[in-house]
This record gives structure tokens, sequence and C-alpha cells, in this order.
């Protein structure tokens, strides 16, 4: 990892076959990976593009939902992470989502990836104008929870996840 060629940018086209390596790394992923905004439901990455630019946009938001910023951590050429960014809360990541999912793709996890991706995405949280930012992540899930104690993350409550049945701690960071 060098500092110098790590970046948390927008996805585009260009990232396409690194994308679909990156989905590849999680297969199999039957919940899902967190802070892609759907990726490994996707069909296509073009399909997954169009969706990321409807929830960007606020105007274009679907009902109940609310609006997100998806990021890509790039080091050097490869893709090592993605970021996803909320810019407001509904009642479900008020409890147990955040405004800030992500995910290091498991080849690379334990090399400092998941640290230095939240701190970039709370610069980008806070030009977005958020003060104070929820993050969550699994009781069991020692390492994110030490990646955002690290970040500043303050243990609010744990609370028990309706829909999955798993402790979800709720940590709040300040901008």
């Amino acid at each position: 990892m060098s500092i110098s060629t790590l970046r948390l940018i927008l996805p585009d086209s260009r990232w396409e076959e690194q994308i679909l390596l990156f989905r590849e790394a999680f297969y199999p992923a039957p919940d899902g990976i967190p802070g892609t905004s759907g990726l490994s439901q996707a069909a296509s990455v073009t399909d997954w593009l169009e969706s990321l630019n409807e929830m960007a946009a606020t105007s274009r938001v679907p009902a109940g939902l609310v609006r997100g910023l998806q990021f890509i951590l790039i080091d050097g050429s490869e893709i090592v992470g993605m970021l996803n960014l909320r810019t407001a809360l509904n009642d479900y990541l008020e409890n147990f989502g955040g405004h800030i999912g992500y995910a290091i793709r498991p080849d690379v996890q334990n090399r400092g990836y998941g640290r230095k991706m939240l701190k970039l995405g709370l610069v980008f949280a806070q030009a977005e104008g958020l003060k104070r930012v929820l993050i969550t992540c699994d009781d069991q899930n020692q390492a994110s929870a030490a990646v955002i104690e690290a970040c500043g993350g303050r243990l609010e409550d744990k609370r028990i996840n309706p829909e999955t049945k798993h402790l979800v701690r709720r940590y709040w960071v300040l901008t």
C-alpha cells in the first residue's frame, strides 16, 4: 500500500474489470457485500452504475430510500475497497445501517485499508454537511469495530436487528 496511490473516487465504466474482480472476491455473497449498493445482485456493472447515478441524484431517489454516494478505494490500479455514504438516515439506517457502509476485498484485509478508507469517507461526509456520522457493524465483527473506533467512533448502544437477528453496534463519529 502506498499512500500516494490510495484514492477514494466515484466509480465509472473505466473500472468495470476491477469492479467485477471485487465482486468475485466475495463470491458467494448471499447477504450481499456491505457498502457496495447492491453490487452482488446487479445484473451487470452498467446496471449497477446506473443505479448509483439514480441514488446520487436527490430528485431520483426511490421513495423510502435516501441519497447515497458510492465510492471505490483504489490502490494503484486495483480496487481494494468500497464505501457507501448515505447523506441522510431513514428509520432502518438510524437503527441498523448508519451513514456509512464499507467492505475491503478479502485478500487485502488486515492491512490498514479499512481505517484509511473510513477516514477518507469521513472527509466526504463532512463535505456533504454531516457533522455527526452514524456507523454500524455486527457485534461479532471485531475488525470493523476496531476500524470505527480508530477513526473516532464512540459506541452509543447495541441493538438487535429484527431481520437478521444479529446484534448491531451503533457508533457516532464527529466530522
